[in-house]
């Protein structure tokens, strides 16, 4: 992990650690979100010692240690959102949790998503701060969920999520979902993630990705990057490909991060559609590569249709400077408006015609490109970034200073 990047900002050094209930580090949104932040303490001149699963690959870099939960059940792979899976392993984490609180003095403890539970538990028992980095609402990932759907399961899931916003120092949330936050608890302490582009490497050979991908020299690109997952809007995506070749017959849209039965159903939707020779699904890429597939990008695409957190890739569209489509719903306007984004309402034949407005239209596309460059210079620079997370830091730290909230447990 490099963390040169050129911030000047000295704190004096705490130890820190972090609680992530994922495979770590892989390339999928939050973990790429929570490298940043292990980045941005290193770059602080902090330790941070990271309890995780005993899935994914150590980060090399001074000052950070990884410490991995047991796997009794010798669990292979776990998938984005609930899972029994995920379950057995977040129970092997509390115990992991525990054994490094007793085992060193900590000044913070920053906990991911339902990890955030075992923080708020554990830490005030040893008088360390938490903040809990909420990237999604635990109770939206219950909805889809057989058993834990239903209206009770929801009551439960709603309290259980009131009282650790209430038990915890700091709640940083992202974009989208703080105000959210702020009608259960009012005086919570809150901050958005604005994140910098993840992106660090320069494209490597464009061309020759699109020789590999079998798209035309002259063909222009519509680009899709992120999980297939149903709130992701893929469905609506395939579904505006026809109105879009039927303007532009040479588009051809590449889809990249498909696990293989997504990529099985995308490919059977696109032949359904008769669009199957304009469509490519690309399996997960590593991170190094995704900035190629942007460079080959005429129009970088965000068909989301639900959520209430941006995904993590409108800071690297932001970032890269191409013109961006995508829906226009609330989730997306905390970060996209007019200037650096054409935002289209969330039905297939307005998104393709967006799509469409794009491509034959040099001047607006030279605007988004434009807007979106200057948006991410102004706002997304690694300096702010580092400078948000020295002020929440010492909002958890100051919180504790100051006396915290008992924790009703």
């Amino acid at each position: 992990m490099s963390v040169d990047h050129g911030t000047d900002i000295d704190l004096s050094s705490r130890r820190i650690l972090l609680i992530v209930p994922q495979p770590f580090y892989s390339d999928r949104g939050s973990p790429i979100a929570i490298r940043e932040v292990i980045s941005g303490y290193l770059d602080l001149g902090h330790r941070v010692d990271v309890v995780t699963f005993p899935l994914g690959q150590d980060v090399p870099a001074a000052n950070l240690h990884f410490f991995r939960s047991g796997n009794p059940l010798r669990i292979h792979s776990v998938p984005i959102g609930f899972s029994l899976r995920k379950v057995a392993l977040d129970v092997m984490l509390s115990f992991a949790v525990r054994e490094r609180l007793r085992a060193a003095p900590y000044d913070l403890v920053h906990a991911l998503e339902e990890a955030a539970f075992l923080a708020a538990y554990f830490a005030p028992r040893f008088g360390i701060p938490v903040i809990y980095d909420m990237h999604s609402r635990l109770t939206e990932g219950l909805r889809g969920v057989p058993g834990l759907g239903s209206r009770p399961m929801l009551r439960l899931g709603r309290a259980s999520e009131e009282w650790l916003f209430r038990n915890v120092n700091v709640i940083v949330t992202s974009k989208g979902l703080a105000e959210q936050v702020r009608q259960c608890v009012p005086d919570a302490t809150i901050f958005e993630w604005q994140f910098p582009g993840t992106l660090r490497a320069a494209p490597d050979r464009p061309d020759d990705l699109r020789a590999e991908l079998k798209v035309p020299p002259d063909a222009p690109v519509i680009l899709y990057s992120g999980t297939f997952s149903e709130y992701q809007g893929i469905d609506l995506l395939m579904s505006s490909v026809p109105e879009v070749v039927r303007c532009v017959p040479s588009a051809v849209f590449v889809l990249v991060g498909a696990e293989p039965a997504e990529a099985d159903a995308a490919a059977s939707a696109a032949a359904e559609l008769g669009v199957a020779e304009h469509v490519r699904i690309v399996p997960r890429q590593p991170r190094e590569r995704m900035p190629t597939y942007l460079a080959i990008a005429d129009v970088l695409v965000s068909p989301r249709s639900a959520g209430g957190n941006l995904p993590l890739k409108i800071f690297d569209y932001l970032n890269v400077g191409k013109p961006i489509v995508a829906t226009d719903i609330a989730t997306h306007r905390t970060l996209l408006d007019e200037t650096n984004a054409l935002l289209a309402p969330p039905r297939a034949e307005a998104f393709g015609e967006a799509v469409v407005n794009v491509l034959r239209d040099r001047e607006l596309a030279e605007r988004l490109r434009r807007g979106a460059i200057a948006y991410a210079r102004e706002r997304l620079g690694w300096s702010a970034f580092v400078g948000q997370l020295s002020q929440i830091l010492d909002a958890a730290l100051g919180s504790a200073g100051a006396g915290r909230r008992g924790v009703g447990v």
